[in-house]
């Protein structure tokens, strides 16, 4: 695709194809794991930036993404399209970065290669959907640290390389799958200079301290504290080597032909023990060996691609442990990284053909070769259109998900979730039933097993069907003791259908289980809630006090304690616990409950003025509350005619549990 645009003009363009190939993507909503990385993450709790940088939670070290989050929830909160129109942004300055490492590789047709990457299909999943920031923000700051390398390759000056080094820790703070790219500098500077000396490794040390770091801490709190013990990989490192080639095959493919593509891809079983399942891998290295043959002709710069392809793709490959593997040996967001290098070779090789298909025939074989150039930009933008759409929708994708995959476990479970969320219990029912009569159902999986089980008694929960439900729940905890959801949850279900004892009971042996902290803190209030049902308050409150002891920021324990308080006549101290509740609650219709709760005790204790002003702040937090409105509406009517007469106290408002 050659253009007579002025640079500025052909990053405009880059940009602009980037943002239409997934514009969809700015009507759509939160979808999966969304709840993870954004809505439930510390990043938009109070101290949220400071908490991302120095309280990591979830077992994710990624504080330069979370702090892209941070920023813009202060600045629009939680509105999907804001994030959405931010990762598009992303993805457009990445697709313009990419041109610029492409030109200064001296990769032949460039630009066209960097159009592809830009409205590429498969990069849907990374760029639609807003969990995936992390690789948006990896790929900016790993290609900026690219640039900045070249700049001391062909410059000097200790300036760039440490300005490189810096770019990568932004990257690998961002997400850790950019761990390789010194080695792909390495790559870069033997393209750059046609050989490879020792101060050449000597000047890439500070981004080699960079990555073992950064990759030390990436372990420890990922596969640590995320994936732990769990068996999301059960398959041994000598059976992941033999899929490698496989893995590898998958990605290069879907590049080359991004049909048929899908949120979860069959996890295919791993057969070392069959020679042909290693015929991908013999075919990988005899490519390369031929590569190497030819290396001081064509050989060696299509080695070199290859060799930076397989070392940006190696971190999704399966050697390291996370949590997809579970679910699949391959995603189409874990190849965003890669993508340009096997862009290349693609569009490298595609355009020699045609060099050579259209040789002698001047001028209009150019123009033959650049509208099919721009046609295939233009297919592929379609496509991402087309599939971006899927992301509007959770249960439209799940669905397209399960048409192409059919045993995709996950897929299932998550649609079953997503109905028992929107109220249609039947059918979610339905698709936990059908979930766990498949043979692709993890059994070798005790927690995930349990947590299926727990969601599915859940669902039987809100069908009516309590006595099944306690089976299922019963079930979930036999089949792992230490999970605590299960139990958790079947004491909810007793303590709402007033089996208080057999509820506190089951609370009791909850806590009994080696729990985190912040779980700790939370069933110690569920079980102070059951208490506070009970009326039983100076019981409830020690509770609360513990939890609170745990986990001081807990607005839900504060209010409870402001509720407690007000029922054993200790006013001033319930006003406090609920003014500090107000301080740490974010969501709107839980901070009108707290003030609604506040004006109650001001009104007991004959402030009409104090409580009028909570009243209607709280109405105007829920203006869709008609009881609210009523409330601020009687107080705001009396303070008019009897500004200064003591008022009858309103019952406070119970926080349901």
């Amino acid at each position: 695709m050659r253009a007579s645009l002025p640079p500025f003009g052909k990053a405009a363009l880059l940009m602009c194809l980037a943002v239409a190939a997934y514009a969809p993507a700015l009507s759509a909503g939160f979808i999966w794991d969304d709840d993870l990385h954004l809505l439930d993450h510390v990043a938009i709790r109070p101290n949220g930036l400071y908490r991302v940088w120095f309280e990591p939670g979830y077992g994710m070290f990624w504080p330069v993404t979370f702090s892209t989050y941070w920023l813009e929830h202060r600045c629009f909160g939680l509105d999907a399209r804001i994030f959405h129109a931010t990762n598009l942004v992303f993805h457009a300055v990445n697709a313009v970065l990419v041109w610029h490492v492409l030109l200064r590789w001296r990769v032949p047709a460039a630009f066209l290669a960097a159009a592809i990457f830009a409205v590429h299909p498969l990069n849907v999943e990374t760029a639609a959907w807003v969990a995936q920031r992390k690789g948006l923000v990896c790929m900016l700051f790993m290609l900026t640290s690219m640039l900045l390398w070249q700049r001391f390759l062909d410059r000097g000056g200790r300036g760039w390389q440490v300005g490189s080094a810096v770019a990568f820790l932004a990257s690998m703070l961002s997400k850790g799958a950019s761990v390789t790219l010194p080695a792909v500098l390495l790559l870069q500077t033997l393209r750059n200079r046609g050989r490879l000396g020792w101060r050449d490794a000597a000047n890439l040390v500070p981004h080699g301290l960079v990555a073992i770091g950064m990759a030390a801490s990436e372990w420890r709190h990922h596969v640590g504290d995320v994936v732990g013990d769990d068996p999301v990989r059960p398959e041994g490192l000598a059976a992941v080597a033999s899929n490698f080639g496989w893995v590898v095959g998958f990605y290069f493919w879907k590049t080359l032909w991004p049909f048929n593509l899908s949120f979860v891809y069959p996890r295919w079983p791993l057969e070392p023990g069959r020679p042909l399942f290693h015929l991908a891998n013999i075919l990988l290295v005899a490519a390369c060996l031929v590569m190497l043959r030819f290396r001081r002709t064509w050989g060696g710069p299509v080695l070199i691609g290859v060799a930076a392809y397989l070392l940006l793709l190696f971190p999704a490959c399966g050697f390291v442990k996370f949590y997809f593997l579970a679910y699949s040996w391959v995603g189409d967001h874990y190849q965003y990284l890669a993508m340009p290098a096997a862009l290349t070779l693609i569009v490298s090789a595609a355009t020699q053909v045609g060099a050579a298909i259209t040789k002698g025939t001047g001028r209009k074989g150019q123009l033959a070769l650049s509208a099919l150039a721009a046609a295939v930009v233009v297919l592929l933008m379609l496509l991402s259109q087309q599939r971006t759409m899927l992301y509007r929708d959770v249960e439209r994708l799940w669905l397209d998900t399960l048409a192409k995959s059919p045993g995709a476990w996950m897929a299932r479970h998550n649609l079953a979730l997503h109905y028992s969320f929107l109220g249609r219990h039947a059918d979610a029912l339905d698709q936990f039933e059908r979930l766990l009569a498949r043979p692709e159902y993890p059994r070798h999986w005790p927690k995930e097993d349990s947590k299926i089980l727990t969601n599915y008694a859940n669902a039987l929960n809100s069908s009516g069907r309590e006595s099944d439900a306690e089976k299922a729940f019963r079930k979930a905890i036999d089949l792992d003791p230490e999970y605590p959801k299960p139990r958790n949850n079947l004491a909810t279900m007793l303590a709402n259908t007033g089996q208080f004892d057999a509820a506190i009971r089951e609370y009791e042996a909850l806590l009994t289980l080696p729990l985190k902290p912040k779980e700790r803190a939370r069933y110690l209030l569920n079980l102070g809630t059951t208490h506070a049902d009970r009326q039983e308050w100076p019981a409830a409150e020690a509770v609360f006090r513990a939890s609170l002891a745990i986990d001081g920021t807990n607005a839900a324990g504060c209010e409870w304690l402001g509720i407690v308080a007000a029922r054993q006549d200790r006013q001033s101290e319930a006003k406090q616990w609920l003014g500090r509740a107000i301080d740490l609650e974010t969501t709107p219709a839980t901070r009108a409950r707290i003030l609604m709760n506040l004006a109650s005790i001001h009104e007991s204790e004959g402030d009409l003025p104090a409580a009028a002003k909570r009243a209607s702040e709280a109405s105007r937090l829920e203006p869709t509350n008609p009881r609210f409105a009523a409330t601020a509406e009687g107080l705001a009517r009396r303070l008019r005619e009897e500004p200064s007469k003591p008022q009858r106290s309103i019952t406070p408002e119970a926080q349901p549990r």
